[in-house]
């Protein structure tokens, strides 16, 4: 099994760039809590500023590892130029030359669309759900957004039907999602179309034939499944897009498949 890269602290950071950081925001650094995960050496941590505001930085230096600094100085060139809500936004890049930075935005991932259903009795009755359910589904969600950093190019929304196969070729297509997070993350999302095509499927079992998914944190995974499947869960009760009748049957029956799983992993 891979071992990742242990990463340092904010505090790592050389003064000099902190201090841009802190200036670019314009309030201290209240809070900061270093974020594992990841082959590449350098700085990864979620800060929480003086003024209540919060940011994620990613830093490395070419003294570290020269291609990982590359690598960053490629990210925010592309990060700089992504529009989408999916995607964080990159708030500041602060370069010496040596050391990297990149600070992104870091929002409220804590509750997502469970905290819709705490508000849709109706909803949580119609899928058998408790307020209790939804707190712990909730809970599992915290900090999904320092979960999923890293450096790797994701689909964002990868299924069987949209992966070819020809001979001993292989592609992907459909990429409306694409981002920059876990390298496990893509892996994950395939889960609960998994579940759904096969019910004498286990999440474990997918988990075990993967040395991408054995090597990811099993609170990240736990927290990326609990936000998909509310987020399936949700929609499936949405009114059916304009040309897309089977739209939410299909999102119901994976977040359903999914749903045992999540509840047992968060109680």
């Amino acid at each position: 099994m891979p071992v990742a890269t242990t990463k340092q602290g904010w505090e790592a950071l050389p003064s000099d760039l902190r201090a841009r950081v802190v200036a670019h925001v314009g309030a201290e650094v209240a809070d900061a809590v270093t974020r594992q995960g990841g082959f590449t050496p350098g700085v990864a941590a979620r800060l929480r500023f003086a003024d209540g505001s919060r940011a994620f930085v990613k830093a490395t230096a070419a003294s570290l590892d020269p291609d990982s600094a590359v690598m960053h100085r490629r990210e925010a060139a592309i990060a700089g130029r992504l529009d989408d809500p999916a995607i964080p936004r990159l708030l500041a890049v602060v370069d010496d030359g040596d050391w990297v930075a990149l600070l992104f935005e870091h929002g409220d991932y804590h509750l997502g669309r469970w905290a819709t259903f705490a508000a849709s009795p109706e909803r949580m009755q119609r899928h058998g759900l408790t307020v209790e359910d939804v707190e712990r589904a909730a809970e599992a969600t915290s900090d999904l957004g320092g979960h999923l950093a890293g450096d790797t190019l994701l689909h964002g929304d990868l299924r069987a039907d949209q992966i070819l196969v020809a001979g001993m070729r292989t592609s992907f297509v459909d990429w409306p999602h694409a981002c920059i997070g876990a390298a496990w993350a893509d892996l994950a999302l395939m889960i609960p179309s998994m579940l759904a095509a096969d019910r004498r499927l286990e999440v474990a079992t997918v988990v075990s034939l993967s040395a991408e998914l054995r090597a990811a944190p099993a609170p990240a995974l736990r927290a990326l499944l609990s936000a998909v499947t509310g987020h399936l869960l949700w929609q499936s009760d949405e009114p059916d897009p304009p040309g897309l009748p089977s739209v939410r049957a299909f999102q119901r029956a994976q977040g359903r498949a999914l749903l045992p799983w999540v509840f047992a992993a968060v109680s």
